[in-house]
């Protein structure tokens, strides 16, 4: 008996493993990232300290959301203009963030801001990019932030290049 659990044991120690990544796993370990992946990524990293927000992109309505903080939008305001100043002050410290000039609307120092150069190759050029991509990016930000209580709601919004925002108040 001795005998048969010890030829076990070595069986199994040295039997080939069969462990192995299952079909989730393989299908993310097999996917690129992609440069619109990268640009949100780094979006995200930018915004991270100062002014605070995170990035996504809408599939659907082909545009980058640039959303407001929880700071922001969980903080519980007396009135709504309060809250319309508040979010009107976050839009504007992305636009600053990002190199805009904030008398204009356009980029401070190059016909590009700084969001949409998060989306380039770095070291390199890709010569098959598109020769509008980095301004088609710019027209693609939206800035939002919204904030509510239990009797009202207010929503600010902008995109990134331009002047002024507009504010929705429930």
């Amino acid at each position: 008996m001795r005998f048969l659990a010890l030829a076990a044991s070595l069986g199994i120690q040295f039997a080939p493993a069969l462990a192995g990544p299952d079909a989730s796993a393989s299908y993310l370990t097999n996917t690129p990232v992609s440069m619109m992946d990268l640009g949100v990524l780094r979006l995200d990293l930018a915004l991270q300290n100062d002014p605070g927000g995170y990035a996504e992109y809408d599939w659907d309505s082909n545009r980058i959301d640039i959303s407001a903080p929880l700071g922001i939008v969980l903080k519980i305001f007396p009135t709504k203009d309060e809250a319309e100043t508040e979010c009107a002050t976050w839009i504007t410290n992305v636009k600053r963030l990002f190199g805009l000039n904030l008398e204009t609307g356009e980029p401070l120092f190059a016909e590009i801001s700084r969001a949409a150069r998060l989306f380039k190759h770095e070291g390199y050029y890709n010569k098959n990019e598109p020769e509008t991509l980095f301004k088609d990016l710019d027209r693609m930000f939206l800035l939002t932030c919204s904030t509510a209580t239990a009797d009202w709601k207010v929503t600010v919004s902008s995109p990134l290049l331009g002047k002024g925002y507009s504010v929705a108040k429930d």
